[in-house]
């Protein structure tokens, strides 16, 4: 699995994948918007206070991932799998990595979304990515679904001492939680699909979240290449969304979805 962003600077020899997103975007100024994030996070670009909300975020992740404590942790997308593990194990193998944290804290800073939706809080790292640049535009609310009771309760302890009071996590099967929290917050700008790593569950949420997205909403989905049928939602998604903008990252997917065109 590729971590490092920078790795994906140049996907095809020396073209650049941002130039490419902007002459393909026609015209969609959130594709525009996705384009300018991307050239950020690849040069790196955070002025001091989003170095500190990046700083903040990186120390709480350490401090989780250097922690022994037990936690019940019960995977819904592993056949309800229930087992006791280490908040520093949950940390190190479910929690976003620095460089995919702050590729989706620069999506945030330039589409400046109403309302963010992340299915798969986990420890609540990514949620926090988000949520410190939703502090950062004055606007901007986070909405993330965990279907974990245990992690769920311990990560938004973890929101609580960021000071990260616009975010909320629902626990529960998103199957039983994904409509009533999309008909409460609708429309919905931004959405994080990051759980259930299934290529008929991955499908089944996104035509539920379709119909409450705005007008110009962009809906990322990680690890596209965790799985076959993972590799093959991502393909049906690409096929089956009109003059819609896609952007293949290796590790994610991101949709610009635009109804007005």
């Amino acid at each position: 699995m590729i971590e490092s962003f920078q790795s994906l600077i140049f996907l095809a020899g020396k073209r650049s994948l941002y130039g490419s997103l902007r002459t393909h975007s026609s015209g969609s100024k959130t594709a525009e918007m996705l384009a300018t994030a991307l050239d950020a996070a690849r040069r790196r670009e955070f002025n001091d206070a989003e170095t500190s909300w990046i700083v903040r975020i990186e120390e709480l992740r350490q401090k989780l991932a250097a922690s022994h404590d037990p936690i019940a942790f019960q995977d819904f997308g592993a056949g309800d799998a229930l087992a006791d593990r280490t908040v520093g194990e949950i940390c190190r193998s479910s929690s976003i990595s620095r460089s995919w944290g702050t590729l989706l804290f620069q999506i945030v800073r330039h589409t400046r979304p109403s309302v963010c939706l992340e299915l798969g809080t986990s420890l609540g790292i990514s949620a926090s990515y988000l949520g410190a640049a939703c502090i950062l535009n004055g606007r901007g609310t986070v909405i993330t679904l965990e279907g974990a009771s245990s992690v769920a309760a311990l990560a938004q302890k973890n929101l609580v001492s960021l000071g990260l009071t616009m975010a909320t996590i629902i626990p529960g099967r998103f199957q039983d939680t994904l409509e009533s929290t999309l008909t409460r917050y609708h429309p919905v700008d931004f959405t994080f699909i990051d759980g259930h790593h299934d290529r008929d569950a991955t499908l089944r949420y996104f035509d539920q979240i379709k119909p409450h997205l705005s007008d110009k909403a962009v809906v990322i989905f990680d690890d596209i290449l965790w799985s076959r049928g993972m590799r093959q939602a991502w393909r049906d998604i690409c096929r089956n969304t009109g003059s819609s903008v896609t952007v293949d990252l290796v590790r994610m997917g991101v949709l610009c979805y635009d109804k007005t065109e």
